[in-house]
């Protein structure tokens, strides 16, 4: 790699500055993938450099930040680049800033760090997803939830519509959305809320970063509408991850595969955006 080194590009292209969650991630993945390119098992690298096996899978995979004694450890064991040594420190660095916050509460906030991070986002769901829902909607969704507190769906329900405004405003990040035409139909809300659901998709359709295309009944089934997911890229796809969400848990994925050719299933057999708009203009019309 030449030139400016990503961290210093995405803390240039994000609205915020760069948060020890994602940066402990990436700091993981650039060691993962050294640690693969010198054909090294992790007892290996414990063995070479003093730090235990369980100690480097969970830097590997993100769960802890390094010391500055460690990081130099990996750069020296991978001979690392000066370019890629320098984005190593620089991660390091950020990711011992604070502690993370754990629970229920952590995980809705690490989301919305890798989600404000990303320079692209891909989602498939069989209804309007948060990212792009109103406040009402949001609310009345939420509120049916059986593993949330009624006292805290106004409060998530806000935050829902919050994190859209801020992608909305966002040109550095591309937002690709593919919904099913269920969600042009299901009155999550009721009637009103559903309309005004519509009008603030099609305020996203108006924007030249974000695609929103909808898969119609009659093309059948794909797989990401009975499994709703979320690909989220960052640094430049340096970190990859798909998210998705159960009803009493959510889970992130490095192995994407899957993910990606159910959303291009999804996205190539959906209506094209012009035609997408035209849809959701009348059912507009029609509410």
């Amino acid at each position: 790699m030449t030139g400016e080194c990503r961290c210093c590009t995405i803390l240039a292209m994000s609205t915020a500055e760069l948060d020890p969650l994602v940066a402990r991630v990436l700091f993981g993945s650039i060691l993962g993938a050294a640690r693969t390119t010198a054909v090294l098992s992790q007892a290996a690298v414990a063995e070479r450099t003093g730090i235990a096996a369980e100690r480097v899978a969970n830097l590997e995979q993100g769960r802890s930040a390094p010391t500055p004694d460690e990081t130099e450890s990996f750069v020296a064991l991978y001979d690392l680049p000066k370019d890629r040594a320098t984005e190593l420190r620089d991660y390091g660095a950020i990711a011992a800033d604070r502690a993370p916050v754990t629970g229920s509460a952590g995980r809705r906030r690490n989301y919305a760090v890798y989600e404000r991070a990303a320079s692209e986002i891909q989602m498939v769901y069989p209804c309007v997803p948060g990212l792009l829902q109103t406040h009402a909607y949001a609310f009345a969704q939420i509120r049916r939830s059986p593993v949330v507190s009624p006292a805290t769906a106004d409060e998530r329900a806000q935050a829902r519509a919050d994190r859209g405004a801020a992608v909305m405003a966002r040109t550095d990040c591309r937002l690709s959305v593919v919904i099913g035409e269920e969600a042009l139909h299901r009155e999550i809300g009721g009637r009103d809320a559903l309309r005004e659901q519509l009008k603030r998709v099609l305020d996203f359709v108006a924007l030249d970063h974000v695609n929103v295309q909808v898969f119609p009944w009659s093309a059948g089934e794909t797989s990401g509408l009975s499994s709703s997911f979320t690909i989220l890229s960052i640094a430049q796809g340096l970190l990859r991850l798909a998210y998705t969400e159960a009803l009493t848990g959510t889970s992130y994925s490095k192995r994407l595969g899957a993910f990606v050719e159910a959303f291009e299933d999804a996205r190539e057999r959906s209506l094209s955006p012009e035609d997408s708009r035209r849809l959701l203009e009348r059912r507009i019309n029609d509410l």
